[in-house]
């Protein structure tokens, strides 16, 4: 009942030491979670696997008062599937680093396929989360991918599909300022999505980031959702906007509600978008996220100077609910062209 290996250096500790793991560590098929670390230093594993637990597949931690070190995985493959609760738990007041070259899983488990969290270093002290490797968080029954920081998000070959339940739900949330803390001063950290990346339903939302700096993702495809495709925004960004970019070929068809919400202060540059058969817009994409009206297009009387959203190659936005063909925009808005 007491779950596969649990290791615990911070309980009591007089000292700050970390927790190195070399080879690699297996955890299957236990009553209770797989791998439960918890220390007051650096937590370094390498191809952790941690499957078929009645619990968690790994809890990591060393966010406790007074730690120091972030949390490493790193391998050719590393594995949190099929558990009954969260497939893999990371708090940290350190940056979060997780490198393979097959490969990072977290499908089939009960609750979450992965939380990343180190939030708890401060706003003044952000530390990075960086996923690098081809990484699947598919068919969880929670969230797909949770990450909360205050750091610089960089993370690349995403396929975050089929988690959740109809309408509920993300396949993939990524938040690096805290979007429910008002309290704090943020400095803005960027997110970087790159390579191929896939958030199908039928979850609410397939891809939610929020940011205060730069937004650069590429080829993603959202469909299928509960309500929306892919959801956007680094509207906060103030006094200094950051810029917001989709690049390569995108897909937002066949979801809920909007196919992609897209919301900045700084500019926008949206490349080759289908966002069709949605049962709200197909695409809206706003430099002024609090104007009565859509805002992107040749500029006009509002409240403060808006910027004209260029569209590049190929735009097919169609058979939306209740919007223009145009540009995916509601029919009483202004489109510009998409091409």
């Amino acid at each position: 009942g007491n779950g596969g290996v649990l290791v615990d250096n911070a309980t009591g500790a007089a000292a700050v030491r970390g927790i190195t793991v070399n080879g690699y560590v297996r955890t299957h098929g236990n009553t209770g979670s797989g791998l439960t670390l918890a220390s007051l230093g650096a937590i370094k594993i390498a191809s952790p696997s941690a499957d078929s637990n009645t619990d968690y597949g790994a809890l990591l931690n060393n966010a406790f008062a007074g730690s120091l070190g972030g949390i490493t995985l790193l391998g050719a493959e590393v594995s949190f599937s099929s558990n009954s609760g969260y497939g893999l738990d990371v708090a940290s007041l350190g940056a979060i680093a997780i490198t393979t070259t097959a490969g990072l899983t977290a499908t089939g488990n009960g609750s979450l396929g992965a939380r990343l969290d180190n939030t708890g270093s401060g706003a003044a002290s952000p530390q990075t989360v960086t996923i690098k490797g081809p990484a699947t968080f598919s068919s969880n029954g929670g969230d797909g991918l949770r990450i909360t920081t205050f750091g610089a998000i960089s993370l690349a070959n995403l396929s975050a599909s089929g988690n959740g339940s109809a309408g509920s739900g993300y396949g993939a949330y990524l938040d690096n300022y805290n979007e429910y803390d008002f309290g704090d001063t943020f400095s803005p950290r960027a997110v970087l999505i790159s390579g191929v990346n896939t958030f199908n339903g039928p979850t609410a939302t397939g891809l939610y980031a929020v940011s205060l700096g730069a937004m650069s993702v590429s080829n993603v495809a959202a469909s299928g959702n509960g309500a929306t495709g892919a959801y956007l925004d680094n509207q906060w960004g103030q006094p200094v906007p950051a810029a917001w970019t989709l690049s390569g070929t995108n897909t937002f068809d066949d979801n809920g509600a909007s196919g992609l919400l897209g919301y900045s202060h700084g500019s926008i540059r949206a490349n080759s978008i289908s966002a069709s058969s949605n049962g709200g817009s197909g695409a809206i994409l706003s430099t002024w996220a609090w104007a009565a009206t859509f805002t992107a297009g040749p500029p006009r009387i509002s409240p403060r100077p808006v910027k004209r959203l260029p569209f590049t190659n190929r735009c097919v936005i169609s058979s939306n609910w209740g919007i223009s063909t145009a540009c995916g925009l509601r029919s009483r808005e202004t489109a510009w062209p998409c091409s």
